[in-house]
């Protein structure tokens, strides 16, 4: 507990602190101004409410199309935040987002841009359905509990359950029914909990309040094809290299497919355990819609190793027993590399690329060589894969090979330095304790004007979010927030001084 005499003393320094970079900006800023510049957002210094700490106050953000910052649901602070368009923390105003349990309950649909996002509050508050449109604020359009939502795009439809069972569309202005209570009858259906789009099978997995799953078809064919625990629940993976999805609940992993001789729907149980994390060993490889898991065990060695979901059931990958990084009871992790086209997988001895088929090991990650726990980052902007080991940076070539990276700060831990793609300035960023750079697609770093003012030390990564009406990136300090800029895009002077 941080006293309020040693809060006040925390926050002033922190103001002076700022203060001192405003004052320096104009003495070390060239007479062209420099493109990329960090600047502190007014008003944004932590306070006593935050324990002066600023990762109290976004630790918790929201991006969504349509609203022009990020919003910020601290639990510290009351009310909602955002960024304002003079860089100004400012309470945020709208029926949508409240707070953390918001997270993930919202959709955008494709064929219209519309969002919709359900409120959640317990009883008698209630939460509610808003909607929001392009160059407009959340309206919310009904009361209520809810627990889900899908957006279903073939039926162009949004579609929110709750408590009650009934299904409900969500119109311009009000809710009305999906199904009739006589059409749930006609199917044994006391309500419905889930509705999840089946895009490969052309269909819609519903999970009723028994946890009865179903298929119904684009063309409103039901089908029952299993059950989950009765308390059980969870997201559907699309799998299309698998034949499938794959509903991955907590307490049973069931894989949903279309028999190839009967032409019917089925689930088979891949996994169920009456403890939490039955899904977790299987991942879900998007670039190949592959299913995989790893298999730590095997008579004389046959049949362990990393496996593949087919129509006839797991197949081992070829080469693919390469032995776990570390002990893990949920078996390993994979990592999608979109930028070189392969699916990134840590063995016992080293690094490895999956290309669909096989796995290969990476030229120079040889575990002896890179260290514990190196983390890679995915940076479509500039084109490149950047793997930090113990050692320093590295490129990871789509030949399959790391390549050192020279850079002007010193290697650290993996956790200790961080990067994130910059997609509206065309770059990446780097954090370090040394400051604040940029990466190009030369893979050339060079510092960032008023960088080193964050002062992260912790493992906590400072990049928080992009804004979208902006591009400019929210950094969230160990006392205060920032924004780095891109002149190019703000065209203000904003790095020319305060």
């Amino acid at each position: 507990m941080i006293s309020s005499d040693r809060g006040r003393s925390l926050g002033i320094a922190a103001a002076i602190a700022l203060g001192l970079l405003a004052a320096a900006w104009n003495a070390h800023a060239d007479d062209e101004g420099a493109r990329f510049c960090v600047v502190p957002i007014k008003d944004g210094v932590a306070t006593i409410a935050d324990a002066n700490q600023a990762w109290r106050i976004t630790r918790n953000p929201f991006r969504i199309p349509g609203l022009p910052s990020l919003v910020f649901t601290p639990v510290n602070r009351r009310g909602q935040w955002t960024v304002g368009a003079s860089r100004r923390l400012v309470p945020y105003v709208g029926s949508f987002p409240h707070s953390i349990i918001d997270r993930n309950h919202w959709v955008r649909e494709p064929w219209s841009s519309r969002i919709v996002a359900f409120t959640y509050d317990v009883p008698p508050r209630g939460g509610g359905v808003s909607t929001l449109m392009p160059g407009t604020g959340f309206e919310k359009i009904a009361d209520g509990v809810f627990d889900d939502i899908a957006v279903l795009p073939r039926r162009k439809i949004t579609v929110v359950t709750s408590s009650t069972g009934t299904p409900t569309i969500v119109g311009d202005h009000k809710l009305t029914p999906w199904f009739s209570r006589e059409q749930m009858d006609a199917h044994d259906i006391k309500g419905i909990y889930s509705i999840h789009d089946a895009s490969f099978l052309n269909a819609t997995v519903v999970v009723d309040l028994d946890r009865r799953v179903y298929v119904l078809t684009d063309n409103d064919e039901w089908y029952r094809v299993g059950a989950l625990d009765k308390k059980d629940y969870g997201p559907l993976l699309d799998g299309p290299g698998s034949q499938g999805d794959l509903l991955a609940g907590n307490s049973s992993a069931l894989y949903i497919r279309k028999d190839s001789s009967s032409g019917l729907f089925r689930a088979d149980v891949l996994d169920s355990v009456y403890t939490y994390g039955a899904s977790f060993p299987f991942r879900v490889s998007s670039l190949f819609g592959q299913v995989l898991t790893y298999r730590g065990w095997g008579l004389f060695g046959y049949g362990r190793g990393w496996r593949r979901l087919t129509d006839n059931g797991f197949e081992n990958i070829p080469d693919g027993n390469i032995g776990l990084p570390r002990p893990n009871p949920y078996g390993g992790s994979i990592q999608d590399l979109p930028t070189i086209g392969r699916t990134l997988i840590e063995g016992q001895d080293g690094l490895f690329l999956y290309d669909g088929n096989m796995l290969s090991p990476i030229a120079g990650a040889e575990q002896k060589a890179i260290g514990d726990y190196p983390v890679a980052y995915d940076l479509p902007s500039i084109g490149r894969v950047v793997v930090i080991t113990e050692n320093g940076f590295f490129n990871l070539t789509e030949k399959g090979s790391l390549v050192a990276i020279k850079t002007p700060f010193p290697p650290e831990k993996a956790f200790m330095q961080k990067i994130a793609d910059w997609p509206d300035a065309g770059v990446a960023l780097v954090s370090t304790r040394s400051g604040l750079f940029t990466l190009d697609a030369d893979l050339v770093a060079k510092p960032i004007q008023g960088g080193g003012a964050i002062e992260v030390s912790s493992p906590l990564s400072p990049f928080t979010g992009i804004n979208p009406s902006t591009g400019e990136m929210v950094l969230t300090g160990t006392h205060a927030l920032f924004l780095a800029v891109d002149t190019s895009r703000s065209h203000d002077g904003a790095c020319r001084g305060p």
